[in-house]
């Protein structure tokens, strides 16, 4: 845990310390104005309130709800170590989920381990995640999961209603830090945008990775740069996003296009790097079992998150 013992809200305050202190012909007072149009975009009052909404869900459902969740999955599966370890990293699925049940056969539990869960438990996330994928907006998704969640803690028992909207408030302010820093990188970006420097990285990526093809590779690597210097691919894909909104409008690539690579290279990226979060719940998982791995030792058994970049690179170079 080195990589989180200097608190990442100390960090982007430095830097915007520092984005401060460039370009003095600008006055600190128009670069608070600079940093209040960064602020209020569209985009980032968005993804606030959609944060605060997830917090809520989160809240209202509990802790004993997510267990229901990791422990039906668990228990859908065979419990060899290596198995569990690579579920938590990255999703089984694809041809990968024979290479996972290859290698997992190999080791056997001697200690095996019981999970229970709730099936009522389940039923906002199956829900929420129904909707998602139907296309509904994510509003409305968290908002229906709100209201669905609130009926089954209630009535469960699992929350009390007169601790509901504690609850609530509980998991919106678990949200707080993730907000601070998107407000933080909204502000530096801000300001290094209006310094030239989106341009001179928009002017690198247009040089060294020329034509439509390209340009999508190097938005992959821009990306997978950015989420292994802050481990934290949502951080990683708000500080990229306006250079590579405006890659993505030179070259003519659609929006969700280069949404799509952004989100797929920063997820291969955070599930590798050694100090991720999801790797070091992979990590804790095992220690819960009673062993003791390294992250080296999972990286090279990552075969979902080789083939996604694999196909992924394929996919961009044979399109048209």
């Amino acid at each position: 845990m080195w990589f989180y013992k200097i608190p990442i809200i100390v960090v982007f305050l430095i830097s915007l310390f520092f984005a401060c202190l460039q370009n003095r012909k600008v006055s600190f007072n128009d670069k608070l104005k600079i940093i209040g149009s960064g602020i209020g975009d569209f985009n980032i009052i968005s993804m606030i309130l959609i944060f605060l909404l997830a917090g809520m869900f989160s809240g209202i459902v509990g802790r004993s709800s997510a267990t229901s969740v990791a422990y039906f999955l668990l228990s859908s599966f065979p419990s060899q170590f290596i198995l569990i370890i690579l579920f938590v990293v990255g999703y089984i699925i694809s041809i990968t989920l024979a290479i996972l049940f290859y290698v997992s056969s190999k080791y056997k539990i001697s200690n095996e381990m019981k999970y229970y869960w709730n099936l009522v438990n389940i039923i906002p996330y199956i829900i929420v995640l129904a909707l998602s994928m139907a296309g509904m907006s994510v509003f409305v998704v968290l908002s229906i999961g709100i209201v669905i969640g609130s009926v089954i803690s209630i009535s469960t028992g699992l929350v009390p209603a007169i601790d509901l909207l504690t609850q609530a408030g509980n998991g919106a302010n678990g949200m707080f830090e993730t907000i601070i820093v998107i407000l933080l990188v909204s502000s530096i970006s801000a300001l290094v945008k209006n310094n030239g420097g989106y341009e001179f990285l928009l002017n690198f990526i247009q040089k060294h990775f020329k034509g439509q093809k390209m340009a999508q590779i190097g938005a992959g690597i821009l990306i997978s740069f950015t989420d292994i210097a802050t481990a934290n691919n949502t951080v990683a894909i708000i500080i990229v996003n306006p250079i590579l909104k405006e890659l993505a409008t030179k070259y003519k690539i659609s929006a969700k296009r280069m949404a799509s690579i952004i989100d797929t290279f920063s997820c291969i990226t955070q599930g590798i790097i050694p100090y991720g979060a999801q790797m070091l719940v992979a990590i804790s998982a095992v220690s819960a079992l009673g062993w003791t791995i390294s992250a080296f030792d999972i990286i090279p058994q990552l075969y979902y998150l080789y083939a996604l970049l694999l196909s992924s690179v394929v996919y961009i170079i044979r399109s048209k």
